[in-house]
């Protein structure tokens, strides 16, 4: 690793920086920050204006690393150039393997945070497009337009963080569709799929309806499906989960003129009372989404210690 005050020839200040040697004849070309390792590989995000790096949810680029600083480096604009600065002592960004407090970057750097690459690169239009697909790819599920599972592990772990530091409260709300194999036995596995499709549109209407900026939804997989709010009391999260339960129980599902049977059932978990990480959230949500269902279903539940021990 190179020594902190070796720049190895390289520019810290923006006016050793041609920007037209950064950006080309290309007036479209736009700079681009690429997540090249751990679990959020290939994310990307256009670099409009200043952005954060680090592990705060409200990061313009959150990672989820343990080595990260809550707020680890800024990269910003520096008269037609951008720079990337550190922002703590304990963790220097390094550049290249070079440790640095502040440094002009050129296109294809990479920039370590913690156990994290991340890459510095500047996109025509045809790549930006691309990128917009590769993230909605990877961040979207394609079969209800909720957070893909992977999206919504890494921004859970991350509002858990958030919660932690702020002293605030999280409801985990897991949904699972009720009866949906005799929906796929009698009408075939593609019905089966659109059920699961209109009940996770439903699910993302009620929480739009309510404008709950703080949560995230996702298909945890199959006909399941996982809510996470910061910041709301037991009472209103139990409220949110039976209005998702109503939506779906008064929605007519319909398949060939014949009416489908479609209703939900729901558990319900509460950090910190009942689990300090994202694992032990979903299990108690869904030990109380167990006793909903053997309770005959159509119906949410809220964990119980007691209750809940099988």
């Amino acid at each position: 690793m190179t020594d902190p005050g070796d720049r190895g020839g390289r520019p810290t200040m923006p006016e050793a920086v041609d920007a037209s040697s950064l950006f080309g004849d290309d007036k479209g070309a736009k700079p681009v920050l690429v997540v090249l390792t751990g679990p959020q590989v290939g994310q990307r995000i256009l670099l409009e204006a200043p952005a954060i790096i680090g592990r705060d949810p409200e990061a313009d680029l959150m990672l989820f690393d343990a080595e990260v600083d809550w707020h680890h480096a800024r990269v910003e604009p520096r008269d037609g150039g951008w720079m990337v600065l550190d922002l703590t002592g304990e963790r220097r960004t390094e550049v290249n393997g070079m440790r640095v407090k502040q440094l002009m970057l050129t296109p294809d750097d990479q920039i370590i945070l913690g156990g994290t690459v991340v890459r510095f690169e500047v996109h025509d239009p045809i790549e930006q497009a691309y990128d917009e697909a590769v993230l909605e790819r990877l961040y979207k599920d394609d079969l209800t337009g909720l957070l893909a599972r992977r999206k919504f592990d890494i921004e859970l772990s991350g509002a858990l963080d958030a919660a932690a530091r702020n002293d605030e409260t999280m409801a985990m709300l897991v949904l699972d569709v009720d009866r949906l194999k005799p929906i796929n036995d009698m009408h075939g596995h593609i019905v089966g799929s659109r059920v699961i499709s209109d009940v996770g549109a439903l699910v993302r209407a009620v929480l739009q309806t309510r404008r709950l900026e703080r949560a995230l939804a996702c298909r945890l997989g199959g006909d399941e499906f996982g809510v996470a709010v910061t910041g709301i009391s037991p009472e209103d999260a139990r409220e949110l989960a039976e209005a998702i339960r109503r939506a779906v129980a008064e929605t007519p599902f319909v398949h060939e003129a014949e009416p489908l049977r479609v209703r939900v059932s729901g558990g319900l978990a509460f950090y910190p009372r009942d689990g300090g990480t994202a694992l032990e959230l979903l299990r108690r949500a869904d030990e109380a989404l167990y006793r909903a269902k053997g309770a005959g279903g159509d119906r949410i539940t809220v964990h119980a210690p007691e209750a809940d021990r099988r």
